[in-house]
């Protein structure tokens, strides 16, 4: 236990001599935990937990149709059909 309070005393010392390498290292040590803290929510906040919405099960994706196949414009418009399926509506189908 006396070694290693020694230790840490020696430890500041050291630390206090050289203060611009402390500052270097502490700076790069607190960015490191907070980009790492970041990352960890976002991927919790994402793919861990449930989506935040009354009806998850009805939330769509809407995706971009490139010209080249024959549409009018470029993104196709879908419409909810009585059956609860989606389908295109004829005004931008091909």
């Amino acid at each position: 236990m006396i070694c290693d309070i020694q230790d840490l005393k020696h430890s500041v010392r050291i630390l206090a001599k050289n203060r611009g390498f402390t500052c270097v290292a502490v700076l790069s040590i607190g960015i490191g935990v907070g980009a790492n803290a970041a990352m960890v929510s976002l991927a919790d906040g994402l793919l861990l937990r449930p989506l935040a919405v009354p009806r998850p099960a009805e939330v769509l994706t809407v995706a971009a149709v490139p010209r080249a196949q024959g549409l009018r414009n470029p993104v196709m418009v879908a419409r909810l059909c009585g059956t609860g399926q989606w389908r295109p509506t004829d005004e931008h189908s091909r």
